[in-house]
This record gives structure tokens, sequence and C-alpha cells, in this order.
């Protein structure tokens, strides 16, 4: 009995733009344009729906544009909803429900830079260095403005053997770890608040300036793990071990200065990874079975490389990434490219936590965001 020959790949799990299309490994493809790959099995990526969730205008619903943040927020009491930051206003979203407007005080409006940052039962503002940062009146559903406010906890203790001294700085990048806010600011600082307390540092002691001897600066910050925190700069990373107790044993390493990150919008973590766009790529950081924290040198986006190469780096800090169901979304604008139909577009990479790729053109405009 002659056994027949099966010809063809027996299932698709991404595309690989490197090699010439003869010498592909089964399951690749060259190319691959609006699709996903699920379950080995490719498919056309649904639409874009607009959800009923925006502005109501007219008995119209009306999505929000010029979206610049967004942050899901939980309150004490567990209830869950999205803060978003857009067209220089604050709204409260959740699914099925209207948007709602936080106002700002009178005068202020948020800017061209936002980002939420959840501190205990509140939502902070960060708007950048020339704007004072707010935090949510979650009593009467405001932002205000706040200054240093004395500590709950003895003024010995263990984490606050002496109080702050000044309120926290403007800053444009922030994140709540350790019970604790870490706010970046300047070139290379980082101001860390007192324990239990967003409203006030010691600039002194809770101040760490970010550089063994590189120029570049700062993009944003990440906690890898309970006691470490991890500094992106634009060509560096580096990590505050420690990061603990009254802060007196924080050390600092740089992890490489081979590459770092170009946008504070694409630092994400993948289950033990973190993964960040940097020059090379979509990179990563992983943290070893030992706890060790390594820098991989092989980018995640390796097989679409070609594209990634053609990213508009003028505008790639508006570049956004998160992970979501198994999958990595990497929004980035690149220039034109007449070989892959793309002409000066958005483009979504979505890759199934970083073991394949498939490329989503989205016509219009010269920058992406989520």
């Amino acid at each position: 009995m002659i056994t027949p020959v099966v010809d063809g790949d027996s299932g698709f799990v991404g595309v690989d733009m490197r090699l010439d299309p003869s010498h592909l490994p089964d399951g690749y493809v060259a190319f691959a344009e609006n699709c996903r790959f699920t379950n080995g099995i490719v498919e056309q990526r649904r639409g874009v729906a607009t959800m009923n969730w925006g502005i109501r205008s007219g008995g119209v619903i009306i999505p929000l544009e010029n979206a610049i943040a967004a942050q899901v927020f939980r309150d004490p009491n567990g209830v869950e909803t999205v803060m978003v930051a857009a067209g220089s206003k604050a709204y409260q979203v959740a699914p099925n429900n209207l948007a709602r407007e936080i106002p700002l005080p009178d005068g202020e409006v948020i800017g061209d830079h936002a980002k939420f940052v959840q501190a205990f039962d509140t939502v902070l503002l960060l708007r950048g260095e020339d704007k004072k940062p707010l935090r949510l009146n979650t009593r009467f559903s405001v932002f205000e403005f706040f200054d240093k406010e004395e500590n709950s906890i003895e003024p010995d203790a263990e984490e606050n053997p002496r109080g702050g001294t000044e309120s926290m700085p403007n800053a444009s990048e922030g994140i709540y770890f350790s019970n604790r806010v870490a706010f970046v600011h300047g070139r290379d600082k980082v101001a860390v608040s007192d324990y239990l307390n967003y409203t006030r540092y010691d600039p002194v002691r809770s101040e760490f300036r970010i550089n063994q001897g590189t120029e570049d600066s700062m993009v944003g910050v990440a906690p890898v793990d309970k006691n470490t925190v991890a500094f992106f700069k634009e060509n560096s990373i580096y990590v505050v071990r420690n990061f603990q107790g009254d802060l007196s044993n924080a050390t600092l390493d740089e992890l490489t200065r081979a590459y770092g990150c170009v946008a504070a919008g694409t630092i994400t973590r993948v289950g033990r990874d973190i993964v960040f766009l940097s020059r090379r790529g979509l990179c990563s950081l992983t943290v070893t079975e030992q706890g060790e924290i390594q820098g991989v040198d092989v980018p995640l986006s390796k097989p679409v490389d070609p594209l990634m190469q053609s990213i508009d780096w003028k505008h790639a800090h508006n570049a956004r990434c998160v992970s979501h169901n198994n999958k990595i979304y990497l929004a980035v604008p690149l220039v034109t490219r007449s070989e892959y139909g793309i002409t000066n577009s958005g483009n979504l990479f979505v890759s199934d936590s970083g073991s394949s790729f498939s490329i989503t053109v989205n016509s219009g405009g010269d920058t992406v965001s989520f």
C-alpha cells in the first residue's frame, strides 16, 4: 500500500521575515497581515468596535479621543474601574457604563503627558515635571492638589526613622511599590516616599540618582520582585536591590548599557519577565529560578526584525505595549515601507508571549497609542 505524501504545513505558529520563504521551517510564514495565529490556525483578526462606555452626546456614544493614559483602579471595596486621560481631561469608565468626567482643580489641564499610579486607596495623576501631581478624592470624585501630610506610623519606626521633609516632586513616571511611591524626576533622579505616606520624602536619604557614568536620561521604572526595582534609561538598565525597610541597605547595580528603553508605555510584565521596546526591538528582562535578573540579548521580536528596524524613532516614545490573554500587543509607528504596503501608519504587532508574531496595519497617523 502506498503511503500518501502529505504536502504543506500541519499548522502555523507565526511569522519569520528574516529567512528566504523557501527556507522557512514548518509552521512559519514570510508575512502575515491582519490575522492571528491561534492553536496552529491562521484566523483573520476581529475588527474594531465602538464600546458603549464613551461619552453620550445627543443620544450617540462618542468614544474617548486622544487618550494618552489609562490605568485600572480597584477601590477598597473591590470595585474595578478604568481611569483614562483623554483630551486634557480625566475620566472614570467601566464596561456598560458611560464615561464620567472627573473634574480637575480650577484652571488645570492634564497636558501632553499623564501617568496614573494607584497608591493605597487613591489614584495619583502625574502630569510631567512642569505640573504638580494630583490625587483622586474618592469621597467627592475630583482630582485635587495635595501637600505633605504627617506620617501615620511612629516617627522612630524602622521604615521612617525620620519623617520626610519635602512634598513629593513633579514627575513624569512613577510606581507604587512596597508601600511607597517612587517618582521619576529630572534627568536621572528617583524620589521615594515615606512608608505608608505618598505625600512626602526625604531628599537626602530617600532620593536615588540612577547613574554610574552614563549620560542617557531616565525613561521608566518597573518592579521586578518584592525587593527589587528596575530603572530603564534610554541606553542602559539599572536595578535597585533591597528596596525595603528604611532603604539604608538599598544598592544600585548596572544591569546593562548595551541597550535601554525608548518608551515608558511599553514596559509591561509578562509572567515573571518584563518586556520593553528598545532600539534592538522588543526586549525582555527575565528572573531565573535562582532569583537572578538577566537581560536577554536576543530580542523577542527578532523574527520580524525587518519591520522593527523600520520604526519611526522620532515618534517611538508614543509606543505602547500590553499583555492580555497570553498575548503581547505592541503598538508602534513605522516609516513608509512600500514593499509591505505600509505608508506612514501605526502598526500593531501581536505575539503569543514572545514565541511568534503577526502584524496588524492601521492606516493613518504617525503615532500610536492604546
